[in-house]
């Protein structure tokens, strides 16, 4: 669920991950839509507005993750790999082996 903290109230239900949500990003340049990652081993995006997520994206267990400062790519840092994404596409970019516990963009 998303809350509006200053009501009080909920405002959207995101269903769609089989596993508990972890991780949750909000995109900075559309406040609209976020992405959450899950121990059901995805991420998915969402624009809260309407129902269902927009994309579903595979990653091992997701430990960090960021959306760069456009909003137009995610990264997400697993237990084995970080995998960066074009969020205009859905396409995967780059996969980075190793793993890690930081998503940062510079």
């Amino acid at each position: 669920r998303v809350y509006d903290a200053q009501r009080g109230t909920s405002t959207a239900t995101l269903l769609g991950h089989t596993g508990t949500v972890n991780r949750l990003a909000w995109s900075p340049a559309c406040p609209h839509t976020i992405a959450t990652a899950s121990r059901d081993h995805t991420v998915k995006t969402w624009d809260i507005r309407t129902p269902g997520s927009k994309a579903s994206l595979g990653l091992s267990t997701v430990r960090a993750m960021s959306w760069s400062p456009d909003g137009t790519k995610l990264i997400a840092a697993g237990q084995a790999a970080c995998k960066v994404w074009d969020m205009r596409t859905r396409n995967l970019l780059y996969t980075l082996p190793g793993g890690g516990t930081l998503a940062a963009w510079s």
